[in-house]
């Protein structure tokens, strides 16, 4: 797949992500969705490559641990600000 393809797709998803987060009876479906985003980004992101080096693939697991685990710990200070309690 060519960079600019994966590009754009990556783009897209987070720009439907946005999206999702403005609208307020969207944004429990895209709380829960946040995990899966950030999978399928990753693995976007992964075949996206035409040579993928094991240093690909640790900059890759990088990248997806550390934003699902930034995702969990913005949905438990929202829950502890008083927001709703997310699903996932």
């Amino acid at each position: 797949m060519k960079a600019s393809r994966v590009w754009f797709v990556v783009a897209v998803i987070y720009l439907v992500g946005i999206t999702g987060f403005i609208i307020p009876s969207m944004v429990p479906l895209f709380e829960w969705l946040i995990p899966v985003n950030i999978l399928f980004a990753f693995a976007v992101l992964l075949f996206g490559e035409e040579k993928i080096s094991v240093r690909h693939l640790q900059l890759f697991t990088v990248c997806f641990l550390f934003g699902f685990c930034a995702s969990r710990v913005a949905m438990a200070m929202l829950w502890e600000c008083g927001q709703p309690a997310p699903d996932g």
